[in-house]
């Protein structure tokens, strides 16, 4: 990516250190290198860094910064339209095919719930959550980019943050401009912390995001007042149901309503990989699975949406990370208790 520093400042500054100031996790993006140069020695390559066909006029600063990164395959948003377009090509769709992409967009989901984990246990909020600025890996990993928006909810000497003017609660686009954004916004005439403006703010808006994925994909449909619900003929269809009653505690208006990231990723993890698993011997045998589980394989890319041929690679990807993710306890809780809700 190449950035000037004249026209964005702060917003560059926040892409490369806020990523860089995180420990390592696997699916936020890793900075190879970032540097200063002038624009001068750099014209001849600016075809390699700018798409034809766009404006951009090198000598609009005299230095301008540059951030390495590695590259994707595509975007999160370049493979749903890919995946709509398979399915148009397929016609015919039978109930595997789509247990199979549910279960892969929810894997997505759980990857995403990963990254919100992450940068809420490092008091980051990133503020521009959106398909755009997920990558993926061959592998079906997810990877977020793109920090410019990003805040600490701490200043470096471990003190909360503070808006102390409107202008410092915002978003970086539409969809992320939470209801609790908009009206601590609109309503601003105080300083208030950080926290308690985007607490769960992120969380909203991945809630929207997979809710749109859904319906793009064809799990979703609305009824008379816009409210997403099942189709009838996908009832049956496993997790859906809950996936969507999950997206919609997600997306609740009051963010003190709206489930929490841990229980989100917990309970969602839980269904995947430990459904039918009731006892304390039942989950430790499936956690000893997981673990034993084989990932180094080739597996096909996730690219071949024909076929769906990574996504048996990546369930066991995600399942390795959930159980590295989660408490043991917290993972027998929530395996038990929901065994005994069915059983009673």
């Amino acid at each position: 990516a190449v950035v000037s520093t004249q026209s964005t400042g702060k917003q560059f500054s926040a892409e490369h250190s806020v990523p860089v100031s995180l420990p390592y996790h696997p699916n936020i993006v890793q900075m190879l290198h970032s540097y200063n140069a002038s624009t001068t020695p750099f014209k001849r390559y600016l075809p390699l860094l700018v798409p034809a066909g766009l404006d951009v006029d090198v000598d609009m600063a005299s230095r301008t910064s540059f951030i390495a990164m590695r590259e994707y395959p595509f975007s999160l948003k370049n493979f749903v339209k890919k995946f709509v377009e398979q399915k148009v090509k397929l016609a015919f769709m039978n109930k595997e095919r789509m247990t199979e992409e549910l279960h892969l967009i929810l894997l997505l989901l759980l990857q995403s719930l990963f990254v919100l984990d992450h940068l809420k246990k490092h008091h980051v909020v990133h503020r521009d959550i959106k398909l755009d600025n997920f990558m993926m890996r061959h592998s079906g990993q997810l990877v977020l980019i793109d920090f410019g928006w990003a805040v600490n909810l701490n200043n470096s000497d471990g003190s909360p943050a503070i808006a102390t003017e409107k202008n410092d609660i915002i978003a970086g686009n539409p969809v992320a401009w939470s209801p609790e954004i908009s009206f601590h916004h609109n309503s601003f005439n105080e300083p208030i912390l950080f926290s308690s403006v985007y607490d769960k703010s992120d969380l909203h808006t991945l809630g929207k995001m997979f809710l749109s994925v859904l319906e793009f994909l064809g799990f979703i449909e609305k009824d008379s007042t816009g409210f997403p619900q099942c189709p009838v003929n996908l009832a049956t269809l496993p997790y859906l149901v809950e996936s969507i009653s999950l997206l919609q505690e997600m997306v609740l208006p009051n963010p003190d309503q709206r489930v929490s990231v841990t229980n989100c990723l917990l309970s969602l993890g839980a269904a995947l990989f430990f459904n039918d698993t009731n006892t304390h011997a039942q989950v430790l045998s499936r956690y000893m699975s997981i673990t034993l589980a084989d990932t180094n394989y080739q597996a096909p890319s996730i690219t071949d949406v024909e076929t769906l041929g990574a996504v048996k690679l990546l369930h066991a990807i995600v399942a390795k990370q959930f159980i590295a993710t989660v408490k043991p306890e917290d993972l027998i809780g929530e395996c038990v208790s929901c065994g005994q809700t069915a059983t009673s």
